[in-house]
């Protein structure tokens, strides 16, 4: 990846996060789940721009590997949370 690229993602992400932060706001699991839902879809959504059906399954696959790591990401940044 390019620094061109990089530095998009890094605009997009932040951006994006930001975004989600204000709508979700403090301890309401549902708006986790909505907001999380809604940017799980529009990702897919931009996927088939460019990815075929098994293109996007299998980084889909891929992505699920990387949960652990994700969890373990985000319980050091915001602490440990338990979603009831």
């Amino acid at each position: 990846m390019n620094e061109d690229h990089l530095e998009l993602l890094r605009e997009v992400h932040n951006e994006v996060y930001k975004i989600a932060q204000e709508r979700i706001g403090h301890d309401d699991p549902t708006k986790v789940l909505v907001v999380s839902g809604v940017l799980m879809k529009i990702a897919i959504q931009l996927y088939t721009v460019v990815l075929d059906d098994d293109s996007i399954v299998e980084l889909l696959d891929r992505i699920s590997e990387d949960v652990p790591r994700i969890r373990e990401t985000m319980e050091k940044s915001l602490g440990e949370r338990v979603i009831h």
